[in-house]
């Protein structure tokens, strides 16, 4: 599913992912990576996803409230 993020100057994210708004993101820096956390949220529930740039392409995770699991993940540029 296509994921756009937007990262502006003060590190607040705006976006969505699986068609859905991101709310509450956040990028910086770890371990001298560039990465990011968002909330989404569907009719079953929060979804709390991180990720890094490695390379050229992403790395992360998404965790589901409601349907209760995590999913690696790995994207990259169409």
């Amino acid at each position: 599913m296509p994921m756009t993020i937007k990262v502006a100057t003060n590190g607040s994210i705006t976006g969505t992912f699986y068609d859905h708004p991101i709310a509450l993101g956040h990028a910086g820096n770890t371990r001298g990576e560039p990465c990011f956390a968002f909330r989404t949220a569907d009719p079953s529930g929060r979804y709390l996803t991180t990720g890094c740039l490695v390379g050229d392409h992403l790395q992360g995770q998404t965790w589901s409230e409601g349907r209760h699991f995590i999913l690696p993940w790995v994207a990259t540029r169409p």
